[in-house]
């Protein structure tokens, strides 16, 4: 049996109970799909495509969602997808990564990553539109800390998703005015 096997099933069960948890709680009330939806797709853009997911989160904003269910979905979505990189890398080894990044891209991150280290990661868990999912597979192969990596990933989803949803609340109500 594969060594990450056990940590891939545990973590897609991990998924499958919190979603199940927050729909089934009421806590979302009759809205649940719209936040289902934008969880899934936090997922996959921390994870798979970089879809533009600050673009989703202030419009969801905007358009009246939420601001606590928000910023809390957006948040554990983004950070389960950003840890699915972590994986990933630390899984498939350098040749995945670089094939994900460019060979340029690549070696451009590992020198940053030698000179600034943890402080790189820091600063793209805090900036919201540096990428931050691609930092995440320099630091899955490099095999940062796991219980360091995800707090600093949590953290800053959820400092990131904050500024958004208040830009975005920001934006939704200059509109009601404008029109």
């Amino acid at each position: 049996m594969k060594k990450w096997l056990p940590y891939l099933i545990a973590l897609m069960a991990s998924v499958s109970i919190a979603f199940l948890a927050i729909v089934e709680s009421g806590f979302l009330d009759r809205s649940a799909y719209r936040y289902a939806s934008l969880f899934i797709v936090m997922i996959v853009g921390g994870s798979i495509i970089p879809i533009g997911s600050p673009i989703i989160i202030s419009t969801s904003a905007a358009l009246g969602m939420a601001q606590t269910p928000l910023i809390i979905i957006t948040a554990i979505g983004f950070t389960i997808g950003i840890t699915i990189n972590y994986f990933l890398a630390q899984i498939l080894g350098e040749s995945y990564v670089e094939k994900k990044l460019s060979v340029e891209k690549y070696e451009h991150t590992v020198r940053w990553w030698n000179k600034w280290g943890l402080l790189l990661l820091i600063a793209f868990a805090f900036i919201p539109f540096l990428p931050f999912n691609l930092l995440a597979l320099i630091c899955g192969l490099f095999r940062v800390h796991f219980p360091f990596f995800l707090c600093i990933n949590f953290t800053g989803s959820l400092f990131t998703a904050y500024l958004l949803v208040i830009f975005g609340t920001g934006m939704g109500h200059l509109i009601e005015v404008m029109f």
